[in-house]
């Protein structure tokens, strides 16, 4: 992934609103199961990045960001599409909320 200006943690309300519609939502929950195996492969094997863990996530929240639209979209204050700032912070506290399952302390 070609990282721009942009992506850059920056604790924003949208980004935490993003961030917790992943967490929450079921199918997103369930993409995200696979990035948390890998990333504890890593972690296992003493290659773990946590830069690349956010990178690895960031998908997850892009895909997040577009399946929010399409629910509350149309009557939401965050009528456009999230960022790529907030899709990058969203990652981060993705990262975050995983890290005990991505560490295997799960």
């Amino acid at each position: 992934m070609t990282k721009s200006k942009n992506m850059h943690v920056m604790e924003t309300d949208e980004a935490r609103e993003l961030a917790l519609y992943t967490e929450n939502n079921f199918e997103l929950y369930r993409q995200a199961l696979p990035i948390i195996a890998n990333l504890n492969r890593k972690v296992k094997r003493g290659v773990y990045d946590a830069e690349k863990a956010i990178d690895a996530f960031y998908p997850l929240t892009t895909e997040a960001a577009k399946m929010y639209r399409r629910e509350f979209g149309h009557f939401h204050q965050w009528n456009t599409v999230f960022d790529v700032t907030v899709r990058y912070t969203a990652a981060a506290e993705m990262v975050e909320f995983f890290a005990d399952m991505i560490h295997g302390n799960d």
